[in-house]
């Protein structure tokens, strides 16, 4: 019976410890390196049945990285998306999120295929699987904002919406700037963008 006593207060304190690791954030998924800048806040006026993307005037450093966004709907058309932009001067990787609780990854068309400044050659270029509008249990409907978290390092990336794990896979280009997008299948409407923050791991030359 002391031993059975022993083995339920160690138990006990192990399970104590470990909820307060899980309340102190030490499992929650960290940024790549360090944070090197953020930048201002944004407010996109989507116009009817149209989309807008706005690239950010900072570029994009080479190496790992991490970008981190918010992202609200402030008013007009509930039928409607916005979310970041990760594009190399060619295409883009959208991340969007609906207020009706929904989410898609894709990929624009290359615009310019044969450029100088796109990340990889035209025939060697991973295109993305998109993933279309479905709904997403984590995703805070209406009003409510939303964090985009993007990781790309050692050709990979992942998407994770509010913490949870969207996706992950072979990064289709690397990134280079990063923008906002939106777009509205009704009337018009209107989207924050809090202040991204970014991280970064410099690459290490041999």
């Amino acid at each position: 019976m002391v031993w059975l006593r022993v083995g339920v207060g160690v138990l006990g304190l192990t399970a104590v410890f470990l909820l307060l690791l899980i309340a102190l954030g030490v499992f929650d998924p960290q940024p790549v390196g360090e944070q090197s800048w953020t930048a201002e806040a944004y407010t996109m006026s989507v116009p009817p049945q149209a989309k807008e993307l706005v690239w950010l005037p900072e570029s994009l450093p080479s190496g790992k990285f991490t970008v981190r966004a918010t992202v609200s709907r402030q008013s007009g058309e509930l039928d409607s998306g916005a979310g970041v932009a990760l594009g190399d001067g060619c295409t883009a990787v959208v991340i969007a999120i609906s207020p009706l609780g929904y989410t898609t990854i894709h990929q624009t068309p290359p615009t310019a295929p044969t450029a100088a400044h796109c990340s990889l050659p035209t025939a060697h270029r991973s295109l993305l699987t998109p993933l279309p509008w479905q709904p997403w249990p984590h995703i805070h409907p209406g009003d409510a904002a939303n964090e985009i978290w993007v990781d790309v390092a050692d050709g990979q990336m992942q998407v994770r919406l509010n913490r949870e794990l969207l996706w992950a896979g072979d990064a289709p280009i690397q990134p280079t700037r990063v923008g906002w997008y939106g777009e509205s299948f009704g009337d018009t409407a209107v989207f924050h963008f809090s202040s991204p923050t970014f991280w970064h791991t410099a690459p290490v030359w041999p």
